[in-house]
């Protein structure tokens, strides 16, 4: 029995890929209710006929990630239901305290309808169309709380809107992420200097100051050419109040490299831009690492320990409790497929091996999961606690979304079998020892089916301590008999 169950597991696992084809301009972000990284789109385009996959990677608390060989999941499209046109440059951000992911915009491959907004459950592998609005690709955004604000970019025939013209953008807009309904733009008010038309820039949040903070990209308007690194883009989302700050200066008396397509997140004292990468324009590509001091107006070169990424723009950092993984990306329209290294932010040190949470010793080591922060702060109680070794829940997650169905085949024919004995001889000794723990196995049923799985509606919540679809894992040691995952002693 436990080689059927052997060759089950691998069977359901077919959907998993060592690496993904190498891309630029795609969008990724992390869901802390299912704790896991999610990508999609990016160029070059995929075949525009069919459903665009998205792609997880696992980072479970509590495990070590062997980000030198990820393990991407392909998360193929339902055939016939509504999606977002292949694209790139678009907004793509995770809905607080959801299984939900917001898109919208980015150039569109040929012949492509534009992408309004939509919403990606990533629960249920269902896209769901929530507004018309105008798309705009290469803008700049951050979530704040539950409002996404985006910063400039620009809409052309390119991004499958009809429009005779190219539309710059030089003011905010918002949506509301859990309804996916635009919200007002913020206008200048108060005598707030005009701000120049940007795209490719990049922008982060300041909680202490309720500003969003703009750096780098290419301008236009009455200015064209890269955005000078000592004029920095801050709005007060609270005042409407637009300024540039002219007077930033760098520690070292040189300023970083001027850039377009870099990434932009703030440390976990919340005082820091941390800025990586970017490309030049002559499209050769970076892979420094800055530090912008909102309260200081100050540049500063970050100093790293280990191998940092290779020079790329048009990537994505996405932040994992302290660590940023560094994740796809370009150089002179090299596409990148790796995910090299993650930053650890709190020693400034670059790793192949980032550890998520804190590992468990054995798998009978037992805790509890803590609640996430907001969008843009980093903390500690990301870096939860659990009952279960990292490995022995990667295990089981991948296995139970991959072969759920083909394992409650299995259940079925184990109880077809067990009843067959049972009504031929009613005496249960004269079962097999064998049998016997495979039937007492088989009598948990999860109270969860696959058919249960609808769409969940923004509001829906997940329960803190799910990992996937269905019944909270138990509490309290938890033995693997018939499969074990790899690593597993």
């Amino acid at each position: 029995m436990r080689s059927i169950l052997t060759a089950i597991l691998c069977i359901g696992l077919t959907g998993v890929v060592k690496a993904t084809d190498g891309r630029w301009g795609q969008g990724c972000t992390y869901i802390t209710l299912t704790k896991q990284i999610y990508c999609f789109g990016g160029e070059p385009f995929s075949d525009s006929n069919k459903q665009i996959p998205v792609y997880s990677l696992n980072v479970t608390d509590n495990s070590v990630v062997d980000i030198s060989n990820p393990v991407w999941n392909t998360i193929e499209g339902v055939p016939n239901n509504i999606s977002p046109s292949a694209a790139s440059r678009f907004i793509f951000a995770a809905v607080p305290d959801t299984d939900l992911v917001y898109l919208k915009g980015g150039i569109v491959c040929t012949a492509c309808t534009y992408n309004s907004g939509y919403f990606y459950n990533v629960t249920s592998n269902q896209w769901k169309k929530t507004n018309t609005e105008t798309p705009v690709y290469a803008a700049a955004f951050t979530p704040v709380n539950n409002n996404l604000y985006y910063f400039g970019g620009k809409t052309v025939t390119a991004t499958g809107f009809d429009t005779p013209k190219t539309i710059l953008y030089n003011y905010v807009s918002s949506t509301v992420m859990k309804t996916g309904v635009g919200g007002p733009n913020i206008s200048p008010l108060n005598g707030s200097a005009p701000i120049q038309d940007t795209w490719a820039a990049s922008m982060v949040y300041s909680t202490t100051y309720s500003l969003l903070i703009i750096i780098g990209g290419e301008q236009g308007s009455e200015v064209s050419g890269p955005v000078a690194m000592d004029d920095i883009i801050a709005v007060n989302i609270k005042t409407n109040l637009y300024s540039k700050w002219n007077d930033t200066i760098s520690t070292t008396g040189s300023l970083p490299p001027t850039r377009w397509a870099h990434s932009l997140i703030m440390d976990p004292t919340n005082t820091n831009a941390i800025m990586f990468g970017g490309c030049d324009n002559n499209g050769g590509a970076m892979n420094d690492l800055w530090l912008y001091n909102v309260v200081k107006r100050t540049w500063s070169p970050q100093k790293t320990t280990g191998t940092p990424p290779t020079p790329r723009c048009r990537h994505s950092a996405v932040v994992v409790g302290k660590y940023m993984f560094i994740l796809f990306g370009g150089n002179n329209d090299v596409f990148n497929a790796d995910i090299n290294v993650a930053l650890d932010m709190n020693t400034w040190e670059w790793t192949t091996a980032p550890v998520i949470g804190t590992p468990s010793i054995s798998s009978s080591t037992s805790g509890s999961n803590s609640n996430p922060t907001s969008p843009g702060v980093i903390s500690s109680n990301k870096d939860d606690t659990s009952g279960i070794s990292g490995g022995a829940i990667a295990g089981i997650v991948v296995g139970a979304i991959a072969g759920v169905g083909i394992i409650g085949a299995l259940f079925f024919f184990v109880f077809k079998r067990r009843n067959r004995y049972s009504n031929a001889n009613n005496h249960s000794e004269d079962f097999s020892k064998e049998e016997n723990l495979i039937n007492k196995q088989n009598n948990v049923i999860p109270s969860q089916s696959v058919d249960k799985r609808a769409y969940a509606s923004p509001e829906t919540m997940v329960k803190p301590d799910q990992s996937v679809p269905g019944s909270a894992l138990p509490a309290g040691r938890i033995i693997l008999e018939p499969v074990k995952p790899n690593g597993i002693n």
